[in-house]
């Protein structure tokens, strides 16, 4: 697989609790078949993503790690966003699993 980074301004729309949100990306990092790292924004949330690919006896070991930075006053509902972000999250990995898995 062959990931390719973003170009410089690259839109983003994410879906979150239901809303369409619009985001820019980053990419920070990138390492091919190791790690690749992004910065993500969206209005006041930066998030900083860094994915790494370690093998492991039969596959690979994904890690994902995302910091999220929230300023003025949507940092107060912050600690509210980790559970949907998870979900979502773990929602497109499933999905992702899937769509590798048909295809080997």
């Amino acid at each position: 697989m062959r990931l390719s980074l973003y170009p410089p301004g690259v839109k983003l729309t994410s879906a979150l609790i239901g809303r369409l949100f619009n985001n820019s990306a980053k990419a920070t990092e990138y390492e091919p078949n190791r790690k690749f790292g992004k910065d993500i924004t969206s209005g006041p949330m930066t998030i900083e993503q860094h994915n790494a690919y370690d093998p492991i006896e039969g596959g690979i070991k994904f890690t994902i790690v995302y910091d999220m930075k929230v300023v003025g006053f949507l940092k107060l509902f912050s600690p509210m966003l980790v559970c949907p972000i998870r979900k979502e999250l773990k929602k497109a990995l499933s999905n992702l699993k899937g769509i590798l898995e048909a295809q080997a």
